[in-house]
């Protein structure tokens, strides 16, 4: 049995992308300086895609919104 490796690029996928579809460089700055605070007593911090400063609404956004995150909760111990 022979191993294949393939590769999909998606945004060339008629049935996954729009034409309309922009590169992740151009994406909305989603981050709000709201989220960049504890809430709860420190009990409660928001993360996700829609909290990240940078590729808000993309995979790339929720990563680095998640890194500073955990980054924040480790500051603070």
């Amino acid at each position: 049995m022979k191993n294949f490796i393939t590769t999909q690029d998606w945004s060339k996928d008629e049935f996954t992308a729009s034409q309309n579809l922009k590169p992740v460089i151009s994406s909305p700055q989603y981050g709000n300086a709201v989220f960049d605070d504890f809430y709860m007593n420190g009990k409660l911090l928001f993360s996700g895609t829609e909290t990240a400063k940078q590729y808000g609404g993309y995979l790339e956004g929720a990563v680095v919104s998640g890194l500073t995150a955990a980054q924040g909760i480790l500051n603070t111990k």
